[in-house]
């Protein structure tokens, strides 16, 4: 299928090595997500060995010249990631960084700190399924609480980035489509689409995925979302058929794609603006 938008050039994303992935739990997380279970923690830096968040960044800096940084880890009781926003507000004067960060379910008295700290993007996933969020996350929250932290950042101008993981509530798919319907009118700048991993060691590990379901979604998010730029997330399963359709819909960037994807955009005539940051950034 050709896309509507007939893209002169994607952005490719290869976040690492200037661009680190930081959790500031390390790998405590007081969920146990039935898809995770912490496991994607571990691939992230823990800044404890190095003195704390700043030191670290300080660390990243010199060793590594580092760009940019993704502040993330795992939720506290309170369902936050527990961020020191006046550290963050600190790197931020201290360095021309990039900074994104997760933040969890954020309330009234969160977002004046956020703000304060000139952070640049807030990541949010976004699950408008109250089965998903109750037999995947485990916990009391419903679809309402997440348009609330929407409805939280946009009333003080803060930037965001949601992303919606196609096939999260066990390999079902129907919620995306309400998910992609409620974001249509809001204002970001990019919509994130990842897809559920069948991570080895979790309940999810056996969860297959209808491949079809899951292009349908992609082309569902571009037909409806068309003012704003879609993304193929770094969290997803390395099926180049994902790849190669989000290309020729109209994805205008893609994360970590295979050699035979770059291949397959430079044999459509289309540039690849490499970036060395997450996707949210332009």
């Amino acid at each position: 299928m050709p896309s509507k938008r007939h893209l002169s050039a994607i952005k490719v994303y290869k976040p690492m090595p200037r661009f680190m992935p930081i959790s500031v739990t390390g790998q405590a997380c007081s969920l146990n997500c039935a898809h995770c279970r912490r496991h994607y923690l571990r691939h992230m830096i823990n800044p404890r060995p190095f003195g704390g968040l700043e030191a670290l960044v300080d660390h990243l800096v010199e060793k590594q010249n580092i760009i940019g940084i993704l502040v993330s880890g795992g939720m506290d009781r309170s369902l936050k990631v527990p961020i020191d926003w006046n550290v963050i507000r600190k790197i931020k004067k201290k360095y021309d960084l990039k900074i994104n960060v997760h933040v969890g379910f954020i309330e009234k008295d969160d977002i004046e700190k956020i703000a304060f700290s000139e952070v640049d993007v807030v990541s949010l996933d976004f699950v408008l399924s109250d089965e998903a969020i109750w037999k995947v996350y485990g916990i009391h929250k419903t679809r309402e609480d997440y348009l609330h932290i929407i409805d939280l950042l946009e009333s003080h101008g803060i930037k965001y980035a949601p992303h919606i993981t196609v096939g999260l509530n066990w390999g079902k798919i129907g919620w995306e489509y309400d998910a992609i319907e409620a974001l249509r009118s809001r204002s970001f700048e990019v919509l994130v689409i990842n897809v559920l991993i069948p991570t080895r060691g979790t309940p999810m590990e056996r969860v297959a995925l209808d491949i079809n379901a899951v292009k349908s979604v992609f082309k569902y998010a571009r037909e409806k979302i068309s003012d704003k730029e879609l993304s193929l997330g770094c969290m997803r399963p390395r099926i180049l058929e994902y790849e190669k359709f989000a290309i020729d819909i109209g994805f205008e960037r893609v994360v970590l794609p295979q050699k035979r994807s770059v291949d397959y955009i430079k044999s459509k005539g289309m540039k690849i603006l490499e970036k060395n940051t997450c996707c949210v950034f332009s």
